[in-house]
């Protein structure tokens, strides 16, 4: 019995020993990781130019950050950057001008075969913006770069697309919520992906 029970307390102990060090690697990993996107966003800011847009910018931030990251900021980033990378892609069915509600706001949401997108408040509300920048899909995943905000946006926004359907769609927001998504008037784009 005493084999058994020491045999217990050393797995537990290495155990607790491993967990800790995966919170101090872990911790280590995210302040660096913040460190190093927010000198990025700064090199982006400063050579950000009139028009530039925020997938240029975006893309911009992820080389930064490939090229800073060491392997640890890297594995904890690889969504971001990943799905930067895939972009543009700005699938054609997806294209037009939707209307989109999430609790109390509704917004009209222009997607543009282009990557760009607009979103406009359907109602004044004091606490509803209007939103510009760059979208696409990856993944099964809306990418959304809003412009403007912070410099280079990081992290992306990226929603899981919901049941597609031509006239309409939901994403799922990253804190659980769902937006849904009704087609008001489609788009016609060479530049959209099929």
């Amino acid at each position: 019995m005493r084999g058994g029970r020491r045999l217990t307390a050393q797995w537990i102990g290495g155990s607790i020993m491993l967990l800790l060090f995966a919170l101090v690697v872990g911790v280590f990993g995210s302040s660096r990781l913040e460190r190093n996107v927010a000198n990025c966003q700064l090199d982006v800011m400063a050579a950000s130019t009139p028009g530039r847009t925020a997938l240029a910018e975006a893309k911009q931030l992820s080389a930064c950050l490939s090229e800073r990251n060491g392997w640890l900021e890297r594995w904890r980033s690889r969504g971001g950057t990943a799905a930067i990378d895939a972009l543009p892609h700005a699938p054609c069915r997806y294209l037009g001008v939707w209307v989109a509600l999430r609790g109390a706001s509704a917004y009209a949401v222009t997607l543009k075969g282009d990557g760009e997108f607009k979103a406009e408040p359907l109602a004044i509300s004091n606490r509803q913006e209007r939103y510009a920048g760059s979208w696409g899909v990856h993944e099964g995943q809306m990418v959304w770069l809003p412009q403007g905000h912070r410099g280079a946006a990081w992290p992306p926004d990226i929603n899981r697309i919901r049941n597609p359907r031509a006239e309409s769609f939901s994403l799922e927001e990253q804190d659980g919520s769902i937006s849904h998504f009704f087609l008001a008037k489609s788009l016609y784009s060479a530049d959209c992906a099929n």
